[in-house]
């Protein structure tokens, strides 16, 4: 699962990969006008952190999925970015940010959002369209940043 990453960096920059786990699923398909296209999601969750040296533990894990239709070429459509954080037992979080879209050249392909809360759903927009559809997200867990990306390249 080399496309889908959770990491934990530290306020010193010390990076930690934390394990995943992920499903894809085949939702059914839509018709466009080159004929049918599937349309598949990809869930990815990640482990909590557990105590390493001299680093805080902490319970909070989070969670992704992106949706998009799969067309045939360069033109994978994003249809929904949604996730969030499940916070641990005293674990506060702040500083929530999500980017999601299609990765390409266009600025436009792209979007970020701040989430109030520990739960989010993004819809795609005409722009995010491109070979690799993706989610990443990041919270700030006690002074560490909690990283999850989440992207459609696994298939390919």
């Amino acid at each position: 699962m080399d496309a889908c990453e959770a990491s934990i960096i530290n306020a010193d920059g010390n990076k930690q990969i934390l394990e995943t786990y992920a499903t894809v699923k085949k939702l059914g398909q839509v018709q466009r006008s080159n004929g049918l296209n599937n349309v598949y999601s990809l869930t990815v969750f990640s482990a909590t952190k557990t105590n390493s040296g001299n680093a805080q533990k902490w319970d909070t894990t989070a969670y992704g999925t992106v949706t998009w239709i799969d067309n045939l070429g360069m033109q994978n459509e994003m249809v929904n970015a949604a996730g969030g954080w499940t916070p641990g037992y005293n674990d506060e979080l702040t500083d929530r940010a999500v980017e999601y879209g299609a990765m390409t050249n266009d600025e436009n392909s792209s979007a970020w959002r701040y989430p109030a809360g520990n739960s989010f759903s993004y819809d795609g927009n005409s722009n995010m369209k491109g070979w690799v559809i993706f989610l990443d997200s990041t919270v700030n867990v006690k002074g560490s940043l909690l990283r999850l990306r989440v992207t459609s390249s696994i298939l390919t």
